[in-house]
This record gives C-alpha cells, structure tokens and sequence, in this order.
C-alpha cells in the first residue's frame, strides 16, 4: 500500500486528539458524580476553566446554571454565570437567555444574609436596570421587616447614585421609612376567619354586620378557592360559613367588592362559560336567598385576565383590573414571573353604564397605573377617593396599598399622585384587598406572614391615620315593609331636587327591608 509521507505526523496527532476527547468525555461524565458543596467547587471550576469552550465543559456549567435555578438558589447562579460566562463567546445568545431567568429569579426570592455580598454585586452589575432595582429593595426587606428603619434608609442611600432616574423614587422611600408611627391599631380577626391556609379580598357590607372574603383549602369548601362570611355579634365575628353552591362551585371563586346598598357581590374566578382565566361575575340577593350568577359581557370580560370589580354608589361607574394588552407600559400576562412576582402589567379600568349596557373600558392612566402590577381597587362611596395595591410606586417591596384621590368630577383618568399609607400597614410582601369602612374611620385587608397571623394571607383590620381617610358620607338608614309589617324588597331613587336630576339608586335587602 503507498502511503504519503506526512502519514505517520497525522496518524499521531489523532491518536493524541482521541485520547483527549476520551479524556474529556471520562471527565465529563465523572464530575457529575461529585456533589457540588462550597469544598467541592473548585473540581468543578477547574474542569469549567480546563475545557472550555468545549461543549462538556458547557454542559457542567448549564447543569450548575439550571441546578441552582431549580432550587431557588438564583443569587448562587448569578455568582456561575458571572465567572464563567466569557469562556463561552459562542454561547452568548443561550447564556443571555440563561441571564434573564437568574435576573427574574433573583428578585421574585428572598435573599438570605449570607448572599448579601453577592446580592450587592449583582445590583452593582446591573444597575440602573428595572431587575437591579428590584434588587435593591431584596436587599434592604430584612430590615424592613425588623423595622430597622434607619438601617434600610442607609442600604437606599448607599445604592441611590447607581440609579439617577430614580433618585426621586427613592427619596419617597426614604420618606416612608423615616415617617414619624401614628400608633394604629392593627387587629387580626382572630380564628373564626383566619387560618393556616389563606385569606383574602375582605369584603364587609356597609352596616358592618357582616363580611364576606375568599379563601382556600376548607373542609366545606365546594372547589379550589371559595367565598365565605361571617356575622358580626356584639363586636365579635362569629365562625366564618361557606357562602354556598348558588356563589360557589367545584373551580376558583373569589370576591371582589360589595355594592353599597350591601345586596350586590361582585366576583371573578373561573365559572362556567369564563371567556379567559379569570371574568368577573354579579349576583344579587333576592327574596329567597341570592338570585342568579350574571356573567359579565364582552369588554368588559375578554379572553385574558379580568377581576377586582367595584361599582360605584350611584350605580352607573365600574372599576376593575386586567392584565389586557394595551395598558401602561410592555405587554406582561398574568401568571408568567415578571418584576418579581406572577402578577404580570395588570391596570385599573373604568367603565360607565349606559342605556344599552357598559361602555368601552378606559385605561385609568399613568397616574395611577404603572408598567407593573396594581390590583384590588376599592371606589369609597365618596366617588373620589380611591384605594388600590400596586408594585410599581414607591413602596416597602411586592405589592403595597396606595390612596389617590379623582381631581374633576367630569374626568376618571385624573388622579391626584398615590400616596402610600405608610410603614405601618405596608409590609415587605404583598398587601392588598383594601377596604375602606363607609364612616372611613377604619379599613380591612390582607397580608401575608405578619408575625401574629395563622399563616399566609391573613385578614386584618386598621384604624386609619388622617391621611388616609376618605371624604365623609352622609347615610340614610332605615327599612321598607308593607303595611303589615312584611319586609319589602323596593328600589329607591335618590335625586338631587335642585336638578331634578337622578343621582342614584339602590335596592333593599328582602329579607329585612334594609
């Protein structure tokens, strides 16, 4: 057989690359079996640094990447990605992608003091970034939560140059932080609402008597989520009952609001005949008991997300929450990680009723609505003050309770700046389903792991600071009954005699006139 000359140079240098790519391959395969632990990291490491930018040494580092993601240990992925990312300039677009799952996890968890430092250099690398932002607020939540006020304002100050578009921003956090107490009381309703599972969107009715909310996980429950009530006697609420199958059903089933004549409850959840993954619902109370469910039309529902129902005291303005494209800032579904949390760009809409139904829906404005989450609006009976949760003004961190109050009678997309109400009832987590009491002397809402709850959401009340008051209501009680004394279910309506013009209505309760 003729061979050429270079035969034999050849036929070593691939006698020597095999041997390598079996190397490479043992290797490979054996690292895997190493657990990784802070002594065994730098076996890892030095295989990533020995055979980059080989595909195995890709593979341990996207195994360590997705690990740690996995196991909520974002921070930790961050401390890989950072190190070893530039050894890969082939992998740029799949370690990018890689990047925007730590970033999003990072700031949906809670940081432990031991990542601090790496925490820190994260917000150093990315800032002045949305996700480095959220970051800083990670960060300074520890603190927040051990009312370490001027320790939390000093993390803001030292981290405030990095961001200049937010210094106003984090000014107001300042001053939330270093706000003198006003002393509230804040009372958990105790066990016969509360439990270990959640509770949420309290709901009382405008005498008080009553207060409905959602909750999940009871032994009598008919579904998923379910709404229930409890009566208030002599100051003390009574065991909480399921509100029964004509409210709920073997799906979610939540409550939003309660209309102001106390006989109408709004919804939203997943019922029969749902357009998208959560429409809002209407039932009233009738004579024997509550009437049918209504579904509400289209625009009012659409295919997306479609909840926090409230309806105005004279009948004719709802306001509700949507996660529909075209609101403030980028398109963000509910339920996908974004901002640090699931929540997605849900905006407060209002719409006005007509002859012929509900008008197109109206995007309240930027005022209001910002490009991440606000949800659970509550309209005081007022008309103007209205109380909402939001993720995107100057909070504690997640979501925090805001008042704004409508500046023109004529207008709903004028409002005036949210103002937070402060650092006693905003906590770290999510705050919200906030429900203003008609004397506007105190409020209901949930809140998650307060240190005197029964676990998760819990249900609260608040007396409010003068701040966060609303306009005073002037109310009217009394009953409708025939002339023998029966009990009447009658709609009244309510004119302003020095227009002649119709103002209002609102139907009693049939079961006792009121």
């Amino acid at each position: 057989m003729w061979l050429q000359s270079n035969y034999f140079p050849k036929m070593k240098f691939l006698i020597s690359f095999l041997f390598f790519v079996l190397s490479l391959q043992v290797w490979s395969q054996s690292i895997f079996k190493i657990p990784f632990n802070d002594s065994t990291y730098e076996q890892w490491a030095s295989y990533i640094r020995t055979y980059a930018p080989s595909d195995s040494a890709f593979r341990v580092l996207n195994y360590l990447l997705q690990t740690h993601l996995n196991q909520q240990k974002a921070i930790k992925a961050y401390k890989f990605w950072k190190e070893f990312s530039s050894l890969f300039p082939q992998r740029e677009n799949q370690l990018n992608n890689i990047l925007r799952n730590i970033k999003e996890f990072v700031i949906y968890g809670n940081p432990k003091e031991e990542d601090y430092e790496l925490l820190e250099d994260f917000i150093r690398q990315f800032a002045p970034s949305e996700e480095a932002f959220v970051a800083l607020q990670r960060r300074a939540e520890n603190l927040i939560n051990y009312r370490r006020w001027d320790s939390a304002v000093m993390v803001f100050r030292r981290f405030q140059p990095l961001f200049p578009q937010k210094k106003e921003f984090i000014d107001k956090i300042i001053d939330i932080l270093l706000a003198p107490s006003e002393g509230l009381k804040i009372r958990n309703l105790g066990p016969n609402i509360n439990s270990q599972a959640d509770e949420w969107d309290p709901c009382p009715t405008p005498d008080g008597k009553y207060i409905f909310f959602s909750t999940r996980g009871r032994p009598d429950s008919y579904g998923n989520s379910d709404v229930y009530f409890s009566k208030n006697e002599n100051g003390v609420w009574q065991k909480a009952q399921n509100a029964g199958p004509k409210i709920n059903g073997t799906r979610d089933e939540t409550i939003d609001n309660i209309d102001a004549d106390g006989n109408g409850i709004w919804l939203s959840g997943t019922f029969e005949g749902t357009f998208g993954q959560f429409d809002i619902y209407y039932i009233r109370r009738e004579e024997n008991g509550w009437g049918p469910l209504q579904h509400l039309p289209y625009p009012i529902n659409t295919q997306y997300v479609d909840e926090g129902a409230c309806l105005s005291a004279d009948g004719k303005v709802l306001i509700f929450t949507s996660d529909r494209p075209g609101g403030i800032g980028e398109y963000h579904p509910y339920g996908y990680l974004y901002h640090g949390n699931h929540m997605g760009n849900m905006d407060i809409y209002v719409c006005f009723k007509t002859d012929s139904g509900w008008s197109e829906p109206i995007n309240l404005g930027p005022t209001v609505n910002t490009p991440y989450a606000e949800r659970s609006p509550f309209l005081h009976p007022d008309g103007k003050t209205l109380y909402f949760s939001s993720d995107g003004h100057p909070g504690l961190g997640r979501l925090d309770v805001f008042k704004s109050v409508r500046l023109r009678e004529d207008s709903w997309t004028e409002w005036s700046e949210p103002v937070n109400l402060g650092k006693e009832i905003n906590t770290i987590l999510d705050d919200w389903g906030y429900k203003v009491s008609l004397s506007g002397d105190s409020a209901f809402f949930a809140s998650h792991w307060r240190t005197d709850g029964y676990g998760g959401w819990d249900l609260y009340s608040v007396s409010l600071p003068k701040f966060a008051k609303p306009q005073k209501v002037a109310t009217v009680k009394g009953t409708v009954k025939d002339p023998l004394g029966k009990p009447l279910s009658a709609t009244i309506n309510i004119e302003d005699l020095s227009s002649n013009k119709k103002v209002g209505s609102l139907t009693t309760n049939p079961e006792d006139g009121s």
